[in-house]
């Protein structure tokens, strides 16, 4: 018997992954809440990524604890939530699975990466981090039951990858797709 769906998704990988793009549209599909893990970054946090100063395991250790907490009160409310986390380090993916949490990997190619670094504006993330992080990325473990999804196509065929790995581990109340539609 399949379990119940997780109630939070965590959408991990390095930046320009797609985390928040894909993200917000499949929580749109799932009817789930959105919520983007940059915005508690501390404003020294934000400071060093600006001047394209990699954060550490000691910057980012109170920043991993806020989105535990987060996960463990949504939990608490059964609310539904997809989320953003690079979660570089198996430490920092164990730190958040504090209640029924998925992650989702997405791991676009390195050409992807570059594609995506260059067409897109983030309010403090500096270019130059890409390397620092996937120099730090930790590729999940099969003990860690996380899915992964190469993030190279459009939205809609990487949204039904990710709907149908879900509907393949748990029972889902959404429709399983042909192909999603998901508006941008």
């Amino acid at each position: 018997m399949q379990d119940p769906a997780p109630n939070i998704i965590i959408m991990m990988g390095v930046m320009s992954a797609g985390k928040t793009y894909v993200g917000e549209r499949l929580a749109r599909y799932l009817s789930y809440g959105f919520y983007e893990c940059d915005e508690a970054h501390s404003p020294a946090n934000v400071a060093k990524m600006r001047a394209g100063i990699p954060l550490n395991d000691a910057d980012r250790k109170p920043w991993l604890a806020t989105m535990a907490h987060k996960i463990r009160e949504w939990d608490a409310n059964d609310a539904s939530v997809v989320m953003t986390c690079p979660a570089h380090k198996k430490t920092y993916r164990d730190t958040l699975r504090v209640a029924h949490v998925q992650f989702v990997y997405l791991n676009p190619p390195r050409i992807t990466l570059d594609k995506f670094v260059a067409s897109r504006t983030h309010k403090y993330m500096n270019p130059k981090l890409l390397d620092s992080q996937l120099a730090i990325m930790e590729t999940p473990d099969e003990d860690e039951n996380i899915i992964t999804v190469i993030n190279d196509r459009p939205v809609n065929a990487i949204i039904s990858e990710i709907v149908q790995k879900l509907a393949n581990r748990y029972v889902l109340t959404c429709p399983l797709p042909q192909e999603v539609t998901v508006a941008s």
